[in-house]
């Protein structure tokens, strides 16, 4: 489901009752101050206190949507395994362009502030720009992998992350994106990546690698988009689940989902717990800010690999 947590409340006043949230995965918050959220073969999108739903009668003929993202022209792109949708009205339709994807099991999307729509998939990273797919590699014609996690930071540059398609293998990357769309790895071993995210003053960068339950914590120059002094920032237990999305607020602490935790954590800087929600939900997926002034806290969980009992 999709809880909100306000002024130290936690709140589940957003009806889902007449949707399947099956698989809630990934928050976006669009210019209009719109939350989408993915939604197994859907999209959902809330705001004002109403919650709206696209599936295959609103032309989201999906069979997983990923990631919601936001062109430079504020059209609403969803990026599916079946493919990509644009909203046009209340409905959507194909996304034309020119050129073929990579790999049609995407993972996630997003649009950095020059107009580029980034896809990535189990087939590597694409550039969509003016309706053209550039499939992104190396001066070697080697691809980035599977790519698992984007983000764009203050400077306009990529972050992508990458991982083993069946989190086994430490093959899984960190690679930044330049202005100048030159990239490199920047970090590597990872098994799942997840992340990244950034403090308020670009000085620390948080990165993830889920399966091993540890969160990392960086030294940023963001100016050459480079890294060091990797060190441990948190270690989950086996009874905290897996860390997954996390987001940082404007005093610099890091909200953490935890899969399997039914909680989300916020921890300092230093890495010591400030605040926990329970969530009544044992697969939190994803956590953003929104709403009003930035101050709400929403929050996704997901039915993968509950029981029947759980369910009940």
């Amino acid at each position: 489901g999709i809880t909100r947590w306000v002024d130290g409340k936690f709140l589940n006043d957003i009806d889902t009752s007449s949707f399947n949230t099956q698989g809630l995965r990934a928050i976006t918050l669009d210019r209009q101050k719109a939350l989408w959220i993915a939604n197994g073969p859907e999209a959902l999108r809330y705001k004002d206190g109403s919650l709206t739903h696209f599936g295959r009668e609103q032309g989201l003929a999906a069979n997983r949507v990923e990631k919601i993202s936001e062109d430079a022209a504020g059209r609403i792109i969803a990026a599916t395994q079946s493919g990509l949708f644009r909203l046009e009205g209340a409905r959507f339709v194909p996304f034309e362009h020119e050129g073929e994807l990579s790999n049609l099991r995407i993972s996630t999307a997003l649009t950095d502030r020059a107009g580029n729509l980034w896809i990535g998939s189990v087939g590597g990273l694409d550039r969509i720009y003016d309706g053209k797919v550039v499939p992104y590699v190396d001066r070697y014609g080697h691809k980035l992998g599977v790519v698992n996690a984007l983000f764009e930071d203050r400077e306009g540059c990529l972050w992508a992350g990458t991982l083993d398609r069946d989190c086994s293998r430490p093959v899984g990357s960190l690679y930044h994106v330049g202005k100048d769309l030159s990239w490199r790895a920047v970090d590597h071993g990872y098994l799942c990546t997840n992340g990244p995210a950034f403090s308020p003053d670009g000085r620390i960068l948080y990165h993830t690698d889920s399966m091993r339950r540890t969160i990392y914590q960086f030294d940023l120059d963001l100016d050459g988009g480079a890294i060091e002094n990797r060190r441990v920032f948190v270690q989950f237990d086996e009874q905290a689940g897996l860390p997954d999305g996390m987001t940082v607020d404007c005093d610099g602490r890091l909200w953490v989902a935890h899969f399997g935790g039914a909680r989300v954590t916020a921890f300092r800087p230093d890495g010591k717990t400030d605040a926990v929600v329970y969530v009544p939900a044992p697969n939190v997926t994803t956590c953003a800010f929104g709403g009003m002034n930035g101050a709400t806290l929403f929050i996704t969980t997901s039915r993968t690999w509950m029981t029947e009992a759980q369910l009940r």
